[in-house]
């Protein structure tokens, strides 16, 4: 299998990759996402009572971590359906599908600082509509 890649002053280079390596390589990057999400996507967080190591807190408790949670997760939700199409999408790949910077600016066929300026900016316009 052939992989282009188009650099940002205009040269385009093909290189051969055997199969292998090529499924190799979205596997470890399927692992990778899926160990990135488990680490940053946290559900309702059950801390052990102190006096007794064995009793957790109380149902209503967790009850309204849940709720504040889902809401908060609503609300950025929200916030990012809010913002122009093209920082949308970068929020998505970068947050959501656990793509780097480079890989986004490789695909685009544009500069790493240009993605890392677009994304300074979603994350300015984030914060103003959160």
């Amino acid at each position: 299998m052939k992989i282009t890649y188009k650099f940002a002053d205009g040269i385009v280079n093909q290189v051969d990759v055997d199969t292998q390596w090529i499924e190799t390589m979205e596997e470890l990057n399927r692992k990778s996402h899926t160990n990135r999400r488990k680490y940053t996507m946290r559900h309702a967080n059950v801390d052990l009572d102190n006096e007794d190591n064995h009793d957790l807190h109380n149902a209503d408790t967790l009850e309204r971590e849940i709720f504040r949670e889902k809401t908060l997760a609503q609300k950025i939700s929200e916030a990012v359906e809010k913002l122009p199409p093209k920082q949308k999408d970068l929020v998505r790949r970068v947050f959501f599908e656990g793509m780097t910077e480079s890989q986004i600016a490789s695909m685009e066929g544009v500069s790493q600082s240009a993605i890392s300026q677009r994304l300074a900016t979603a994350k300015k316009k984030l914060k103003k509509l959160f």
